[in-house]
């Protein structure tokens, strides 16, 4: 159930609930090319598609629904379908919400994003991120796999990441809902372990 927040309140604890999350910002691919990323290529580009796509092998599908669900995902009562083979979101700390999307050969989509109750669940609210999802699937399958997706090649290494917050919307009060800054990867200890599971994909 959605926490009612008081009118005369609303204002300044939306202003502080921002999302943050890490994006790989330097970082090498299987096919030899190190890639750079801009600040502003995740501001303008994450909050609309992904760069990066995670994947399973197609035959653990199942077993990734399965997990999801046994760590607090559902179904989506409402949804746009993009052509996966399901979809499952999860609540996250008001107001936002992660959407995994998973596809026939194994790739997945996952978003952090304003949680569905509410109108700006439409609006430009949201972030791809990349390791949220495998800290909740790591339990039966412990290895990341990451497809840099403008290049389709895979991430086998992370030099630097991105620290990414996504901010909620602020009433009548237009801003840019996702600012990002250098942060070293050691910053996080989830992150720290998703990298040490960083592999190459087989498809």
């Amino acid at each position: 159930m959605a926490m009612e927040i008081p009118p005369e309140e609303r204002e300044l604890k939306l202003e502080t609930w921002y999302y943050e999350t890490y994006i790989p910002r330097s970082f090498t691919l299987d096919n030899g090319e190190h890639v750079e990323l801009e600040a502003s290529e995740i501001e303008e580009k994450m909050s609309s598609e992904p760069l990066f796509l995670l994947y399973i092998p197609p035959d653990r599908i199942n077993d990734l629904r399965e997990a999801l669900k046994s760590r607090g995902f559902h179904e989506p009562v409402l949804h746009v379908s993009k052509g996966e083979v399901y979809s499952l979101v999860k609540r996250l700390r008001e107001p936002w919400e992660l959407h995994m999307r998973v596809y026939e050969g194994g790739f997945m989509e996952a978003e952090v994003e304003v949680s569905r109750e509410y109108v700006e669940h439409l609006g430009p609210y949201r972030v791809y991120v990349v390791y949220e999802a495998f800290s909740y699937y790591s339990h039966v399958y412990d290895k990341l796999h990451v497809l840099y997706k403008p290049s389709r090649a895979w991430v086998i290494s992370v030099k630097e990441h991105f620290r990414v917050r996504v901010r909620p919307p602020k009433l009548l009060t237009p801003w840019k809902p996702i600012v990002a800054s250098a942060a070293a990867a050691t910053a996080l200890g989830m992150l720290a372990y998703a990298l040490s599971r960083l592999e190459r994909g087989v498809e």
